[in-house]
């Protein structure tokens, strides 16, 4: 017979959940074009040199735009177990958004 406990360590290894970037992911800005780009793209990225290093929530409350598909879906949701997302979130294990 399984105890809760076993029960309970099985779902969270098991179970998966939809995760979303967190406000604090990194962005590079571009305060030309007003656009973000994120890190993985910038080496595809049009852009101005008038750059700047910050956050995706900033990005969104200045109402800037993604520059390229690229950077939309490097943010999209991802599957994940809740162990896994319960880590990343604690910083204990690389998370998909941190670049």
């Amino acid at each position: 017979m399984l105890t809760v406990g076993a029960l309970i360590l099985i779902s969270l290894l098991f179970i998966r959940i939809n995760i979303k970037p967190s406000g604090q992911t990194r962005m590079i800005l571009d305060h030309t074009l007003h656009v973000y780009v994120s890190p993985p793209c910038f080496n595809d990225a049009k852009v101005t040199n008038n750059i700047a290093e910050s956050t995706l929530a900033k990005a969104r409350e200045l109402q800037y735009e993604a520059d390229a598909k690229c950077t939309t879906d490097s943010l999209l949701s991802q599957k994940t177990s809740i162990m896994n997302a319960l880590l990343s979130s604690l910083g204990m294990v690389k998370g998909p958004w941190d670049w």
